[in-house]
């Protein structure tokens, strides 16, 4: 039974064998629509029944025609009896002409497809009117089609649909003639629009493109491909299977212009706009010796990449410490262009008291917009530098003194009138002798006198001084401590080395210390390391970090070491040290 059963089997597949081997291959070829517009995609179907000598080759289509994409499918069925089987290719197609255009003979092995002729309609890229009718189509534009070389142009592409779409994708735009930079400036926007009554829903993309050469500079089309649906959410289970569409924007071309030879800059800056400013961390006129100042120079341009802006030239002056840091780069995109920044820092400590000039800094740039040459200025600026105490000695003017003395050594003045008693006794070379002895014993007690007098007045001065000082002190150091503190745990040392030197001059008002390293000098040790490498941190020409939470654990220790020797209470009668802690 078993024998029989496998016999059958065997005589089964040698049937099925020998009809199918019998069976001759059938190949057809059509078109999902014809004709076709130019720049619209179409569908090549090649559909084989039977048996096929071998795999096909599609590359003659390539010689008229851009193949998109590819899809394989096999079918296998038993009908009464009869077994048949088919396989389908599905090619998606762009035509690179219009008119008649031959879809050639496919070989698959020594088969071979018939020839077929489609007919592709002209389709007018200069206007998106001729496209409205269209389920979907692409629109490309540039502003200005004449730009100067390494000029700004905005390139705008939108995709316009009016059906449901699936798999979209759109391609990036390609420079195919010329040398050119491309800049993606802002994300896609979407918005409805109608057109002759019908509403589209648009995709907008915005890029900046930079011409790096003169003469000709070319944008190819864009591609989209993407399925056409009948269903909001992408894929109808019950309607006819989604539809393969690829859609193609006009080129663009651009007339790039050379540099004008009116122009007198030494880097060519053609741009919408540009600008330079400046920054003082503290007013330039009240500077003294050995504190250091900020100064930023901030270059802004409207249509340029900060890679274009130019370093700036030199303004340091030779009597002045100059520690320029590193160049700021910034570039903000959006719709209108690229608005570019760059920020040159340098930090001014100046050695000698005195006015120093800084030179004017102007940069020649030319505006496109008004096709002309313009010079951003920052005007030659002066700077006063004071000594490094500027604090007033206290001493008295000694001709304060001497002046009530002055009549009585010198006798009367031209303008004073002499009165003479009028009997005078004769005076006799003795009388006169004794005269200037008492004269002299009473300048001598005058002067005594109003050395004391000064004396008494001037130490009470200082008492008074120093009492008010302390007051002080005592109102500002907490204000000032807390700033510190503050600009510790925001990790930003330009406001912890101001808050620092406020703090310094109420913790020692009697004596407020000059500059970051009188501090570190007083308070020592850690701090003092602290202080040090804050310095680095902003005066070195290299990148250093600072580590704020570091700084304010060392200067909480400082000051709680400070207030505990000052709670101590101080003998009566003795000096102050200096510099006391």
């Amino acid at each position: 039974m078993v024998m029989r059963i496998l016999l059958l089997i065997n005589v089964f597949f040698v049937l099925v064998a020998t009809f199918s081997s019998s069976q001759a291959a059938t190949i057809n070829v059509r078109t999902d629509r014809n004709p076709v517009s130019l720049n619209e995609s179409f569908q090549i179907i090649f559909e084989a029944e039977g048996d096929l000598d071998g795999e096909p080759d599609f590359s003659p289509l390539e010689n008229d025609f851009q193949v998109l994409s590819t899809v394989q499918s096999s079918n296998f069925s038993v009908i009464n009896g009869r077994i048949s089987s088919s396989k389908r290719w599905t090619i998606t197609a762009m035509a690179n002409t219009d008119g008649n255009v031959t879809i050639p003979s496919i070989a698959f092995g020594q088969d071979k497809s018939p020839v077929k002729t489609i007919y592709i309609r002209p389709n007018n890229t200069g206007s998106s009117n001729s496209q409205v009718q269209d389920d979907i189509f692409l629109e490309a534009s540039a502003t200005p089609l004449n730009p100067y070389v390494q000029s700004q142009v905005i390139y705008t592409l939108k995709l316009y649909r009016s059906v449901a779409i699936a798999k979209a994708s759109l391609a990036e735009p390609d420079i195919t003639t010329g040398n050119a930079v491309l800049e993606r400036i802002d994300d896609d926007k979407s918005y409805e629009t109608t057109i002759n009554g019908r509403n589209y829903h648009v995709i907008e993309r915005n890029y900046a493109v930079y011409p790096q050469s003169s003469g000709e500079v070319s944008i190819a089309p864009i591609n989209f491909m993407g399925q056409i649906t009948r269903s909001r959410f992408g894929v109808d289970p019950f309607g006819a299977p989604p539809r393969t569409v690829v859609r193609r924007s006009q080129e663009i071309n651009l007339n790039v212009q050379p540099i004008p030879a009116s122009f007198s800059g030494n880097q060519w800056l053609p741009a919408e706009n540009l600008t330079i400013a400046e920054e003082w961390s503290d007013d330039p006129m009240t500077l003294r010796v050995g504190e250091p100042i900020t100064r930023t120079l901030i270059m802004s341009a409207r249509g340029l990449i900060s890679s274009q802006l130019p370093e700036l030239p030199d303004w340091s002056v030779g009597d002045l410490k100059f520690y320029p840091d590193r160049p700021q780069l910034e570039d903000e995109m959006s719709d209108a262009g690229v608005y570019s920044t760059r920020r040159e820092q340098a930090a001014i400590i100046p050695n000698q008291p005195g006015s120093y000039v800084l030179p004017e800094i102007a940069i020649p740039w030319w505006n496109i917009q008004t096709d002309q040459q313009e010079i951003a200025v920052v005007p030659e600026r002066t700077i006063r530098v004071l000594s490094a105490t500027g604090v007033d000695t206290g001493q008295p003017d000694i001709t304060s003194l001497v002046a009530p003395i002055q009549p009585i050594l010198n006798g009367p003045a031209e303008d004073e009138v002499e009165i003479t008693p009028r009997e005078s006794p004769p005076v006799t070379d003795e009388s006169q002798s004794d005269m200037w002895k008492w004269s002299t014993l009473l300048i001598a007690i005058v002067w005594v006198i109003t050395l004391v007098v000064w004396w008494k007045k001037s130490t009470g001065a200082k008492h008074s001084q120093n009492t008010q000082y302390k007051s002080a002190a005592k109102i500002a150091v907490g204000p000032a401590e807390n700033n510190v503190i503050a600009a510790c745990e925001n990790n930003d040392p330009l406001k912890a080395k101001n808050a620092l030197l406020e703090w310094a001059g109420a913790q020692w008002a009697h004596s407020a210390p000059v500059g970051l390293g009188e501090i570190a000098a007083r308070t020592g040790g850690d701090m003092r390391d602290q202080i040090n490498h804050l310095n680095r941190v902003l005066y070195s020409s290299q990148m250093i970090e600072w580590d704020g939470a570091k700084f304010k654990s060392v200067f909480s220790d400082a000051v709680a070491v400070l207030k505990q020797k000052h709670s101590r209470p101080e003998p009566e009668g003795q000096l102050q040290p200096l510099h006391k802690l």
